[in-house]
């Protein structure tokens, strides 16, 4: 199995509670004053790549259960522009922090995962209960997914509605993400040739 999620968010303030505390230059901090922000704006994009294979442990006309395994992929990128009324001055004149400008932070974090995922039948097999739960880490910060719905076979395809959550959680490592759920509702379909 493959799969990938694209999630991005932007946010755009003039004079509001998203802007600059303080710059810290060679262990000065110099705090940055609200008036002498005019804009603040900040954009973050991560991609979460997953590649697992699995082994049927078990199945009949109950349903299947299958084990799985495989890897797991977090890129986070954000981008915090800003403008400032003036440069912000060291004590000696030098600009620590120039009127315009923007701060990037980008961090890949790859890992291993492994699960079970499979389906339970209802009644005559035509309806199902799809599921999937996996966790793992390594190089990424502790990560763990659930799936469950409702599906409902067809001649050609398996149609299923369920409810997805996707986490990352800090590991005790300073690390650019430390916290990122995702959850919303799946609209699935398998073709069967």
């Amino acid at each position: 199995m493959a799969d990938l999620v694209y999630a991005s968010l932007s946010f755009k303030n003039e004079l509001g509670a998203n802007r600059l505390r303080d710059v810290n230059a060679g262990g000065l901090s110099i705090p940055i004053l609200r008036g002498q922000q005019l804009f603040t704006g900040s954009r973050t994009d991560a991609k979460i790549g997953s590649l697992a294979g699995g082994y049927t442990l078990a199945s009949g006309a109950w349903g299947n259960v299958d084990a799985i395994a495989g890897v797991r992929i977090l890129s986070v990128s954000s981008k915090f522009n800003y403008t400032l009324s003036d440069d912000i001055r060291l004590p000696d004149g030098t600009v620590a922090l120039p009127r315009n400008g923007n701060l990037n932070l980008g961090q890949t974090y790859l890992g291993g995962v492994g699960g079970i995922r499979g389906r339970l039948n209802i009644g005559d097999g035509r309806f199902f209960i799809p599921y999937y739960l996996d966790a793992g880490g390594g190089g990424v910060p502790f990560t763990w997914q659930a799936y469950a719905g409702l599906g409902y076979r067809t001649g050609f395809a398996d149609l299923s509605i369920g409810y997805r959550w996707l986490d990352f959680q800090k590991n005790g490592k300073k690390q650019a993400v430390e916290n990122l759920s995702l959850g919303g509702a799946v609209l699935a379909a398998a073709f069967r040739f």
